[in-house]
């Protein structure tokens, strides 16, 4: 071999002991996927709270926005939405097919932000529930409307 093959062999030596020695850890498989956290867990993971204080604020939540929205208050929660108490009025509506007067009452209605919408609409995502769409189907046997058909009558009148 001449001293120039040598020298090029040196250099490939060289140039290969370095780049497998920058490199990183060389893995056969796929690194396991990140579980899922819970809402504890992430918390815990974006406030850098530790467990005790995150336990102590995930049950002191529930009965502080209870003590506000029993205030008459509005609660908004940053990032998430805002949490209000509506009034129904009394109305009519059917119950077992008759018609039923439904007496007023309040309901605790939830506000979500433009940002948890958008996040609710993003392809990820995955509903819980699916609501059939609604489909109208008359009872069988009886005339679907009050339209009479498109024929024209035969002219009464006589001379």
């Amino acid at each position: 071999m001449s001293k120039r093959q040598w020298a090029g062999l040196a250099v490939l030596l060289t140039t290969l002991g370095l780049v497998l020695g920058v490199s990183e850890e060389a893995l056969s498989q796929r690194p396991p996927a990140k579980k899922a956290m819970t809402l504890k867990g992430r918390i815990m993971d974006y406030s850098r709270l530790e467990e005790k204080e995150t336990n102590k604020f995930l049950q002191a939540i529930g009965p502080a926005v209870r003590d506000l929205l029993a205030n008459g208050q509005q609660v908004e929660v940053p990032g998430l939405g805002l949490f209000r108490i509506v009034n129904v009025p009394p109305h009519r509506d059917l119950v077992n097919g008759r018609p039923a007067t439904i007496p007023g009452s309040n309901y605790v209605e939830f506000v979500p932000t433009g940002e948890l919408n958008g996040v609710a609409n993003s392809p990820s995502a995955t509903p819980a529930e699916v609501v059939p769409p609604f489909q109208y189907n008359p009872l069988p046997g009886r005339d679907p409307g009050n339209k009479a058909p498109n024929e024209r009558m035969p002219n009464v009148r006589t001379r």
